[in-house]
């Protein structure tokens, strides 16, 4: 339940980001989550290209490594994108 939250948080922060840039398209992506944390690359990977279709697709490159951050909370590593 709480990764749900968490999920909604990244596609918002991803999507502000991507306007902020003006990105069209992700190309890399990575993450960092809790250790305890049930996100994983192939679930974060599914929820980013249907719910933040407009800027992440079956190209884009999505990792998620587990570490020392708070719980609930992810850390945008890195990111890449395609400028408008």
């Amino acid at each position: 339940m709480h990764d749900s939250f968490l999920m909604q948080n990244i596609i918002k922060t991803l999507k502000d980001i991507c306007r902020d840039n003006n990105f069209n398209r992700i190309q890399t992506v990575a993450f960092m989550v809790n250790e305890n944390s049930h996100i994983t690359q192939p679930h974060l990977r599914e929820h980013l290209v249907e719910l933040c279709e407009e800027y992440i697709d079956s190209d884009t490159t999505v990792i998620v490594v587990c570490g020392d951050v708070p719980e609930l909370t992810a850390k945008i590593d890195y990111i890449e994108g395609e400028e408008a």
